[in-house]
């Protein structure tokens, strides 16, 4: 957590599966600003961000299984965090891009 090179979306991969009493016992123990910061983001937004695109959506696209849907809605969630998507075009435009990409990969 402390490197200053992590991408967000790798922060948040790392603390998701820690307890929020974890990570504020954490915070709390560390010296390091970059690591209470990144405690921070991820407990005041990034745990909590809400996709505008559904499963619905992606069942329009081609996607047909659960769990095709779950690993489209993850990755999209990485890229969210990772910042610069704001509308759920898009995140329609990620989603089409990741499909494509498991066509042709």
């Amino acid at each position: 957590l402390s490197r200053k090179n992590l991408l967000a979306s790798e922060v948040y991969l790392i603390l998701k599966r820690l307890t929020v009493d974890n990570l504020l016992c954490f915070q709390f123990q560390t010296q390091n600003k970059y690591v209470v910061d990144r405690i921070h983001q991820f407990l005041d937004k990034d745990r909590h961000i809400m996709l505008k695109v559904t499963g619905e959506d992606l069942k329009h696209l081609g996607c047909i299984s659960g769990k095709e849907i779950g690993s489209v809605l993850k990755k999209l969630r990485l890229r969210i965090i990772d910042g610069g998507i704001k509308t759920k075009q898009q995140e329609l435009t990620i989603v089409k891009k990741i499909l494509e990409g498991r066509k042709y990969g």
